[in-house]
């Protein structure tokens, strides 16, 4: 009975860790497409290279997603290569990231202050994304090896 208990407790610790990854990343994935719709649409007149760059941005988003989904993947089944995927895509979209927020902050005359704004706040939301996925990532590890080791999986409770 204990050791069912212990499971079960590692299996909802597992799934909140999820649900976490996946409130940042969605939220992420709505404020930059409501946002960028906004801007693409507004009344500002916009260089066409940079409502390029804002079409770009967004995709990094698609890209985070699908990265995030090969991290749990990756959990799920505990392989290597979804991982891998995951960090390499990572990088992709930071510096991605990087330079679209360089060229909006560049360009700060022809922008109205919100993408000043939206583009400090997206890198904050990307920032708090890959620390949750790099966070859940750890903890399953920790568990992972808890529970192989024949040890009730680590909680920060006391018993």
């Amino acid at each position: 009975m204990k050791c069912m208990n212990n499971c079960l407790w590692y299996l909802s610790l597992k799934l909140g860790a999820y649900l976490i990854c996946f409130v940042f990343l969605l939220t992420s994935i709505t404020i930059c497409i409501l946002i960028n719709a906004r801007i693409i649409t507004g009344v500002h007149v916009f260089p066409s290279t940079l409502k390029v760059l804002i079409v770009v941005l967004a995709v990094t988003h698609g890209l985070l997603f699908v990265s995030t989904c090969a991290l749990l993947y990756a959990l799920c089944m505990e392989k290597l290569w979804p991982l891998l995927l995951f960090i390499l895509i990572t990088i992709i979209v930071a510096i991605n990231e990087i330079i679209i927020i360089s060229y909006i902050i560049a360009e700060r005359d022809s922008l109205p202050d919100e993408a000043v704004k939206l583009a400090a706040g997206q890198s904050f939301i990307l920032f708090g994304v890959v620390y949750s996925a790099v966070e859940v990532f750890s903890l399953y590890w920790q568990w992972r090896q808890d529970i192989l080791d024949g040890r009730p999986p680590h909680t920060t409770f006391e018993e």
